[in-house]
C-alpha cells in the first residue's frame, strides 16, 4: 500500500506544477499562454476529449 501511495503522491505533484504555473513569476500574458498549454496537455495525457 505504501507503494501504492507514493506513487500517488508523485503522479500528484506532476498534476500539480502542471497547473500551478507560478503566476507571481510571470507576466500576465506568459501566464494565460502557459494555462491554455497546460489544458491542451492535460487533454492530451488524460485521453478526455473535447466536447465543444
Amino acid at each position: 500500500m505504501k507503494i501504492l501511495t507514493g506513487k500517488l503522491a508523485s503522479y500528484s505533484a506532476v498534476i500539480n506544477n502542471l497547473f500551478r504555473p507560478g503566476r507571481h513569476l510571470m507576466q500576465a500574458i506568459h501566464y494565460r499562454l502557459f494555462r491554455d498549454r497546460s489544458f491542451v496537455e492535460w487533454d492530451r495525457v488524460s485521453g478526455v476529449q473535447n466536447l465543444d
